[in-house]
């Protein structure tokens, strides 16, 4: 499982010699036209393959999995230092639930050269605001009934006698 997380990011700037990692996020503001906005974790804007990322005050929480085998989740808590992000919450022309959003991890080396080390795609399920503070983006993964079940999973129409609430990973 990948570990998408700041925690995690912060472990691998503190063993890193060559440079640092930073998280970036691409919100898509609208799916038909596929206009997107690009922000990092990072003191200033950069460009990376011909998009500026802003800088904003964000972190990862990381990806959630239960025992349950729900979909993962992962959580985007982001500063709201002089009221970007509930500007971007509250613009009536923006209309980002359910779109995509683009968590990646950069690696900016000691020259300023930018390199893609991980990506992972994720959908916007709703942003929790405190308007003063910061909000939280709520992300999921986007499957539904009719997408193909991964290899090596026991369903209960082959196997009537398993439970409903069991394990059902095969080998």
């Amino acid at each position: 499982m990948k570990s998408f997380s700041s925690e995690v990011l912060a472990e691998l700037n503190a063993q890193s010699t060559t440079g640092r990692f930073v998280e970036a996020v691409i919100f898509t503001r609208d799916q038909t036209t596929q206009v997107k906005d690009y922000f990092i974790r990072n003191p200033r804007s950069i460009s990376f393959k011909g998009n500026v990322y802003t800088p904003l005050d964000f972190t990862w929480m990381g990806i959630k999995t239960t025992s349950s085998m729900e979909l993962p989740t992962n959580q985007i808590n982001m500063s709201n230092l002089g009221g970007a992000v509930i500007d971007y919450v509250e613009d009536n022309d923006i209309e980002v639930q359910g779109n995509d959003v683009l968590l990646q991890i950069l690696h900016i080396d000691k020259y300023n050269k930018i390199l893609m080390v991980d990506e992972m795609l994720f959908q916007l399920e709703f942003i929790v605001a405190d308007y003063h503070k910061s909000a939280t983006a709520h992300l999921g993964v986007d499957y539904s009934l009719n997408d193909l079940v991964p290899r090596g999973t026991i369903e209960t129409n082959e196997f009537p006698a398993l439970r409903g609430d069991a394990i059902r990973i095969g080998t």
